[in-house]
């Protein structure tokens, strides 16, 4: 009743819903090819019947189910009712999970497939083969709403072959829902190649960023044009999304001979993969184990959590705040001019 309550708020409070910059890929197929169709396809549904307020009604009710769901697994393996409540309490509590829910991204569906997938397998202390079969396409589902879901197959296969009962039933187990996920990541590349003659889930994926803040610039071997782009460790302390999408980042503020810049932040994230993987490899960490930090602290490297909360107020920025078209002053530059002149 509590989530419920606080669901019809949220919906009430932030009509008809809310919006992130990567929400114009899936409502208006923006940077195309960069994600998985899954969830373009679910909004086109939605929307061809309601409106964007339906959309978030329809992740709230999700985000309810999903933690119908918890609740029942545990209590079916035994555990007790107050112990089961406390499970699905964050879902249905949690200021994140409500945020997420009321806005136009495949976040909530990707955990509500996630959770469907578990279930499946968690349902019976033993896992038929039939079980681990649909657990392989729901999970398998899951990729085609967020590309990430490509390694679920592994911890579900690690976690059949952990269940014992004869190496025969074992492998079985596991084939099949390997299979199974296969099956329908196969199924999805192969609509994509009939549609647009490529055969992927996904293309166009950037690691830039997280290349860039990895670099050890001082070693790194280099063409001398694409130097100019390698950060200073200054600039590296702004982090990998501030180095791939603000305008000052050198990536784009960097002079370089015209038409030869995306030629050579290729070069310089090349050279980063090849050259020092180990360092591109304990960046990803660093972030990984930040997740299960007790407190969100900010910090100047870390993308704003404020990106994930509920807001007072509608932001707006001036036109060209951080990357503009050549010749045109970013916006803080026009009003400095401006400023100066009066």
């Amino acid at each position: 009743a509590a989530g419920l309550v606080l669901r019809v708020l949220a919906q009430l409070a932030y009509r008809p819903a809310l919006l992130y910059v990567d929400s114009l890929k899936y409502l208006y197929g923006a940077s195309p090819g960069s994600e998985p169709l899954g969830y373009h396809e679910i909004l086109r549904v939605i929307l061809t019947v309601g409106n964007l307020g339906t959309v978030a009604g329809i992740q709230h009710l999700l985000g309810l189910a999903t933690a119908v769901v918890l609740y029942a697994v545990v209590l079916r393996r035994g555990a007790p009712r107050w112990l089961a409540a406390l499970t699905a309490a964050p879902v249905l509590l949690d200021a994140y999970q409500l945020q997420m829910e009321q806005m136009i991204m495949p976040d909530v569906w990707f955990e509500a497939l996630i959770v469907a997938g578990l279930a499946v397998l968690l349902w019976r202390p033993k896992v038929s083969v039939t079980a681990a079969v649909v657990a392989g396409v729901i999970l398998g589902a899951a990729a085609t709403v967020m590309q990430l879901g490509e390694v679920l197959f592994l911890p579900g296969v690690i976690f059949l072959l952990a269940m014992g009962g004869g190496w025969r039933q074992m492998l079985s187990r596991s084939a099949a829902l390997a299979l199974a996920f296969l099956l329908v990541i196969l199924g999805y590349c192969g609509l994509s190649y009939a549609r647009t003659g490529h055969f992927w889930l996904a293309h166009r994926q950037s690691l830039t960023g997280r290349l860039a803040v990895s670099a050890d610039c001082a070693t790194l071997s280099l063409p001398k044009a694409a130097r100019a782009l390698c950060p200073t460790p200054a600039e590296q302390a702004n982090g990998p999304d501030w180095l791939e999408h603000a305008g000052s980042s050198p990536l784009y503020s960097a002079p370089v001979k015209p038409g030869t810049r995306g030629a050579l932040i290729a070069d310089l994230n090349s050279a980063v993969l090849s050259q020092q993987p180990l360092r591109v490899l304990a960046s990803i960490a660093r972030d990984s184990v930040r997740l299960f930090a007790l407190t969100r602290d900010h910090g100047q490297s870390v993308t704003p959590i404020a990106r994930g909360q509920f807001q007072t107020g509608y932001p707006t920025y001036p036109p060209c705040t951080s990357r503009c078209p050549a010749g045109v002053a970013p916006a803080k530059t026009r009003m400095a001019q401006q400023v100066a002149i009066q």
